[in-house]
């Protein structure tokens, strides 16, 4: 997986609104989303869309 900034995939904001733009893998964004689920939105088991 790769760390590069991005925005969330759950809301939109980009990697500025989180907690560690640094190091976005241990980061959490400003909407709550932990970063690290990022990859999970691709194969669609993030737990934040998996109520939709």
């Amino acid at each position: 997986m790769d760390d590069e900034p991005s925005v969330c995939p759950a809301c939109g904001a980009g990697p500025e609104n989180s907690s560690d733009p640094e190091r976005m893998w241990t980061s959490i964004c400003y909407c709550g989303h932990p970063r690290f689920y990022d990859y999970k939105h691709d194969d669609g088991t993030c737990p934040c869309i998996a109520g939709r």
